[in-house]
């Protein structure tokens, strides 16, 4: 912390706690030093005053601890007001274009401490992991799923599934096992059984396709009657 640039400490949530209360241990007296909690989500309306307390910081020679969801988020609602903005700019509202091109220079300024600043990174592994380190931020305009308005869209797939069950377990769940359902299966069954034999299909640890052109020979066409 010289001053100018801005020094953020991004850590796990878990974290926050314990390392926000070990800095200040450590900056409490020689080098006096303010630690902040930098909070944000896509909930908060962006203010000048958030950015000025990011300018302060770095003026003062303090540091913030951050979450990566928080830092993120900082991102990814710029993304979010620019797309919100040029909507606003096609369908020529004015208050809401003045209000979003706000919030989007604030936002610049906010992300450029970040660029010309310090950001030290603890469980480095955990925080840029792939996996375990994605937010969920969808954008845009909220829309039913095709397929959602009666459930079809997460009924069917399970429905499939629930005949692949019954070839391992002899039970099914979704659908009464008589008449013309109780025929499918017993047809679905052979054909497993037959792709297990050829080796098209692996029993073992569970079914598993080998072959897709005896998939669409043989059990494509069963499955296709049991939808």
């Amino acid at each position: 912390a010289d001053g100018k640039a801005l020094v953020v400490s991004v850590v796990p949530k878990a974290l926050v706690e314990m390392s926000r209360t070990r800095m200040r241990e450590t900056f409490s007296s020689i080098m006096v030093k303010r630690i902040y909690t930098l909070e944000f989500d896509r909930s908060k309306t962006v203010k000048p005053s958030m950015r000025r307390a990011l300018e302060n910081a770095a003026a003062n020679r303090g540091i913030f601890i951050a979450t990566p969801t928080a830092v993120k988020s900082i991102m990814l609602s710029y993304i979010e007001v620019l797309q919100n903005l040029n909507v606003a700019v096609k369908e020529e509202n004015i208050n809401l274009i003045c209000i979003l091109q706000s919030q989007a220079e604030e936002l610049v300024k906010m992300l450029t401490l970040f660029r010309e600043g310090i950001m030290l990174l603890d469980e480095v592994d955990l925080i840029l992991h792939p996996l375990k380190s994605e937010l969920n931020f969808p954008i845009g305009e909220k829309f039913d799923l095709d397929g959602s308005e009666e459930g079809e869209r997460w009924s069917l797939p399970i429905h499939l599934m629930d005949a692949f069950i019954y070839v391992q377990s002899g039970r099914i769940s979704s659908f009464e096992q008589r008449g013309v359902a109780s025929d499918i299966l017993s047809r679905l069954s052979t054909a497993v059984q037959q792709g297990i034999l050829e080796q098209h299909i692996q029993r073992l640890p569970h079914v598993t396709l080998l072959n897709v052109d005896f998939y669409k020979a043989t059990i494509l066409p069963v499955m296709a009657e049991w939808a």
